[in-house]
């Protein structure tokens, strides 16, 4: 566009100049060690444009060519960082498919060629972990690591997930301390400590920090949720081999009031406390839990406490029925209960109708038992039988004796 504007410009003044000098048919005369040059005006004007143009352009050559070794080298740098950029691109990609070896070619190319590799260096040494070629991670992270200091934490970052991955949990905690040193209170730093603590089955050092990441909103809801019950279990199994009912209680206190309803959270606390002494504390948490959200798992582990009623325990589980059923849980929880209590012609009935819904090893052996203690003997051989088919994964034929009217 500027080219045509340039023409049209040029072309109306020619046609002006041209006009003026037809009208004017003066001369021009120049005298140059002693010599005159005589022109008509028309000429020189012309010649004098031309040499205007061609002194524009010589230095405009001159320039250029005094430019052309920087302007190489911008051009240079321009296409080594254009086709860095592409080989981040590429090598990215490869590492989102899961093509690991082209990951690390590419990135490993396009560290050479770039101004910042930081970014390369650290995909080449992930690719390279994918690869299990330890020595060439080490490299890149080492080349990673001389890039300034801004590359300090997602280098000891790289470093601590590495030493995580391969259960290194010396050189985490060292990484760790490290990585504190540097930012402390960064996102990805507070997620790589709750990984460490619970890799290296620090529970109580992750349940202080758990309130930390729910505040922040580094992780999901349920992440954070199945880390706690992990954490309050890892309390509880700790207190249990040292039979510690106190560390179990001061573990429950620890865990969120909003969490502590979940069934499978009440039932490793009470499963503690059994495991310590405290059956009735146990029962009563239980059966606590039961009236306020009804649980198959939590009706299994009260079939399975020993309380000190027994008949009251049985009793309360026989309550269960009118409004829930004969469900599986139930009826052998109540089996169960019935032949704690020494009734043994309940628990058969209760046992039989668990089996003709859903047998299972432990329902025949239980069986086998209330038929034992009844005299008969057949019956409990044949149900001990059927338990152990079923156990080892073989058919069973339901062989259940009649119940007795």
């Amino acid at each position: 566009m500027r080219f045509v504007i340039l023409s049209l410009v040029l072309l109306v003044a020619a046609v002006l100049l041209g006009g003026v000098l037809l009208e004017d048919t003066g001369f021009v005369v120049i005298g140059v060690h002693g010599q005159v040059i005589r022109t008509s005006f028309a000429f020189f004007v012309v010649l004098l444009l031309v040499g205007i143009v061609a002194v524009w352009w010589t230095l405009k050559t001159l320039v250029r060519l005094w430019r052309a070794p920087r302007d190489l080298r911008h051009w240079s740098r321009r296409r080594r960082e254009t086709r860095a950029m592409r080989n981040l691109a590429d090598g990215f990609l490869a590492l989102v498919e899961g093509d690991w070896r082209a990951a690390e070619r590419s990135l490993s190319d396009g560290a050479r060629r770039s101004d910042a590799p930081l970014l390369h260096y650290l995909g080449a040494a992930r690719a390279a972990q994918a690869q299990q070629a330890a020595d060439r991670q080490a490299f890149y992270l080492q080349m990673a690591r001389e890039q300034g200091d801004d590359a300090q934490l997602p280098v000891r970052l790289s470093e601590m997930e590495q030493a995580l991955h391969e259960h290194r949990l010396d050189d985490a905690r060292t990484l760790l301390a490290e990585l504190r040193r540097i930012d402390g209170r960064h996102d990805q730093v507070l997620r790589v400590e709750a990984a460490f603590y619970r890799e290296a089955g620090e529970w109580t050092a992750l349940l202080d920090l758990l309130p930390r990441l729910a505040k922040r909103d580094l992780l999901p809801a349920a992440q954070r949720a199945a880390m706690e019950q992990e954490a309050m279990g890892g309390l509880m199994l700790d207190a249990e081999r040292r039979r510690d009912a106190r560390a179990i209680k001061a573990a429950w206190e620890r865990v969120a009031r909003v969490r502590r309803h979940r069934p499978e959270i009440t039932a490793r606390y009470a499963r503690a406390l059994a495991a310590c002494g405290e059956q009735e504390e146990a029962h009563n948490v239980v059966l606590g839990a039961l009236r306020k959200q009804w649980d198959a798992g939590l009706v299994r582990l009260y079939g399975e406490l020993q309380s000190p009623d027994a008949l009251r325990q049985l009793r309360n589980a026989e309550s269960w029925l009118d409004e829930h059923g004969e469900e599986p849980g139930l009826l052998l929880a109540l089996g169960r209960l019935a032949l704690r209590n020494g009734l043994w012609g309940k628990a058969r009935s209760y046992l039989e109708d668990l089996i003709r819904k859903t047998p299972t090893p432990e329902a025949y052996g239980l069986l086998a038992e209330a038929q034992e203690q009844l005299g008969d003997r057949d019956a409990a051989l044949r149900c001990n039988r059927q338990g152990l088919l079923l156990a080892t994964g073989q058919p069973a034929t339901p062989l259940l004796p009649h119940r007795a009217d």
